[in-house]
């Protein structure tokens, strides 16, 4: 009878934790993906990367240090907001896969989470004018900075907050007198947790953009967008 081989018992039930560790993490993957998702192609990626460990805030924050390439900033805005944006496969929006069932994204003065958020942001983007008016309701109601912690996401996405700036920049350029409510919307960004990074990946022209709101509506104490 062969004797039994401790190392090989510990390398089996080694192997054996791992694949069941990748199980769990791949299903809960996809159950995040399902419902945030802008695309198949999206979903497709962010299950693919299940096993892998985050990348962390330091290893960001090197690569978007002052004297970076702007590709870098780009690539680690991609990777901060956890994929590309989008429409829904079928819609215009590519990817090539099949259309996922994911339920309608809800008016942006409506939303109660962070993912909520996210999802209603991407579908109201397309139209800059009714997207500043929702922005503009929610903000109103709730603190951005409260409703972007629920729901345990803390970092704000960099894409949206570039987004948002040039959705902020653009309904001032229409009409001035938006510029108090647009620079109360950015400075609720700013205190979401993870502003700092996020705004470091700013292009000049988008952060000049924001200075621009900021300054066209007289505010004096920039919080911490005078770091951005």
């Amino acid at each position: 009878m062969a004797s039994l081989s401790p190392a090989a018992l510990a390398a089996e039930l080694s192997s054996a934790l791992e694949r069941d560790r990748l199980a769990r993490a791949v299903d809960a993957a996809k159950t995040r993906a399902l419902h945030t998702s802008a695309s198949y192609e999206e979903f497709r990626n962010r299950v693919a990367c299940a096993g892998q460990a985050p990348v962390g805030r330091g290893a960001l924050a090197t690569i978007v240090a002052p004297g970076a390439p702007p590709q870098r900033r780009a690539a680690a805005r991609g990777l901060l907001s956890g994929g590309g944006g989008g429409g829904w496969a079928g819609d215009g929006g590519g990817g090539g896969g099949p259309t996922l069932a994911t339920p309608a994204a809800p008016p942006l003065r409506s939303v109660r989470s962070a993912a909520e958020f996210y999802r209603a942001w991407r579908a109201a983007k397309a139209a800059p004018d009714a997207a500043f008016e929702e922005l503009a309701a929610l903000a109103a109601a709730r603190s951005l900075a409260t409703l972007l912690r629920d729901g345990g996401r803390s970092d704000l996405d960099g894409v949206a907050l570039a987004e948002i700036v040039a959705c902020c920049a653009g309904a001032v350029a229409r009409a001035p007198s938006c510029a108090p409510v647009a620079a109360d919307l950015l400075l609720q960004l700013a205190a979401v947790g993870g502003f700092e990074l996020a705004a470091a990946m700013l292009s000049g022209t988008e952060a000049a953009s924001a200075a621009h709101v900021l300054g066209s509506a007289g505010v004096r104490d920039w919080g911490a967008w005078e770091r951005a």
